[in-house]
């Protein structure tokens, strides 16, 4: 079996291979993975189709693909990637870049909260520092600002009054900002769901005065217990969204459940130090499962 892990350059530190060669040897699976850096990949048309090489390698030459890319980025090649990959019959994970109208980002994930009733912080979405000053006066200080492309909270920041806003004129994030709600909280909970099913949950904690529970930054965390609403809400999600794995992170505001947002490039390290809970072995074998 031949997997191709999908990433970009600055996310190597984020890959599965050496995670995934290991559990191929704990269960004697003759297995090759290799990362592939998107930006990389050749495309080629001609009267037979569609073809994709990397470093002279034709991708249609592996079993399945698993794609490690945050957000939307590259979102038109990588639908083209892996809509025709599947077409030919790979093994896609995650499927929601088969479709161009899929749900894999902070923004779009927007629609489903409201289709599917899921309690959300209040949000605004502006392209342009210029709109900003449109819409202060529906927001209450502190709020949060974010990139709905960011990743493990490097983009979040609490604003605490207009005058914090001043950094913006000049490092305005090219594909537009959220703007959303303050939630004070002293923990959020994040449940992770491999093969449309979820598999454990952790509880974040921030170590320090920073409002982000992000363990990439700093924060520390726990195995807990799944409510029976937090299980079904994720899969739920997972399954409308078409990401066979993803992250949901859940807080509580007023005893009332809310989806703070969802992450379809979850980290996993610090979920199985948390839980114990072995992250590659379950992608290996839900990947393992469709292949065969």
């Amino acid at each position: 079996m031949r997997i191709a892990i999908l990433s970009l350059q600055h996310m190597k530190k984020c890959t599965l291979k050496g995670p995934l060669k290991k559990c191929s040897e704990k269960l004697e699976e003759d297995t090759e993975i290799n990362v592939i850096n998107l930006e990389d990949i050749i495309v080629q048309y001609d009267e037979k189709g569609v073809n994709f090489y990397f470093e002279k390698e034709n991708l249609l030459e592996y079993d399945a693909f698993l794609i490690r890319v945050d957000l939307s980025v590259q979102k038109e090649l990588l639908f083209l990637i892996a809509s025709t990959l599947k077409n030919e019959g790979k093994v896609v994970v995650n499927e929601s870049y088969c479709g161009l109208g899929s749900m894999s980002d902070k923004l779009s994930f927007l629609s489903v909260a409201k289709e599917f009733d899921i309690h959300h912080p209040k949000t605004f979405f502006v392209r342009s520092y210029d709109k900003l000053e449109e819409i202060l006066d529906k927001m209450q200080f502190p709020f949060i600002v974010k990139d709905h492309q960011g990743w493990q909270g490097s983009s979040v920041e609490k604003i605490e009054k207009k005058e914090n806003l001043e950094y913006l004129k000049d490092a305005f994030p090219k594909n537009g900002l959220l703007i959303q709600e303050y939630i004070p909280i002293k923990s959020d909970i994040r449940v992770l769901v491999v093969g449309y099913t979820v598999i454990g949950a952790m509880e974040r904690f921030s170590t320090s005065d920073d409002f982000r529970t992000n363990i990439s930054l700093g924060g520390e965390a726990k195995k807990i217990e799944l409510t029976e609403e937090m299980k079904t809400l994720a899969e739920r999600i997972s399954k409308e969204t078409r990401n066979d794995i993803l992250g949901v992170d859940f807080i509580f505001k007023d005893d009332k459940l809310l989806v703070l947002e969802i992450e379809e490039c979850p980290g996993v390290k610090g979920f199985r130090m948390a839980t114990g809970i072995n992250v590659s072995d379950k992608i290996f074998e839900y990947i393992y499962k469709k292949v065969k």
